[in-house]
């Protein structure tokens, strides 16, 4: 799933990426009611979001995007057109703080594609 790093333990608290997990995290998903997927691209439907990998939609009630490292180059990817990236992420030769926007403030950006859906 390309979960674990690439780093040690001791670098990551040395340099402030460790991050704290929820309390029965890994045990909620191990019993399903979590359910990590990557893709590079997604579009919404009126039952949660459809990924770009086999056309699979994921019912969902509550989606998160966890970008991970090169945040803003992820979120760019996101979108297909460039409006779109452009007005999530600024210019290509920005960075994006972390926690800028939350996606609900963009939700109808990401409504505008064309959804074959």
């Amino acid at each position: 799933m390309g979960m674990v790093p690439d780093y040690s333990f001791s670098f990551a608290m040395s340099s402030c990426l460790f991050a704290m997990l929820a309390i029965g995290f890994h045990d909620r998903v191990d019993e399903g009611s979590i359910i990590l997927k990557k893709s590079k691209r997604f579009s919404f439907s009126s039952n949660g979001i459809i990924l770009e990998e086999g056309n699979e939609l994921a019912m969902s009630d509550i989606i998160i995007l966890a970008t991970g490292f090169s945040g803003d180059q992820k979120l760019r990817d996101i979108f297909a057109t460039n409006w779109c990236r452009n007005i999530v992420t600024g210019s290509s030769d920005t960075s994006v703080p972390l926690y800028r926007y939350r996606l609900d403030n963009f939700f109808s950006l990401a409504c505008l594609e064309d959804n074959k859906y």
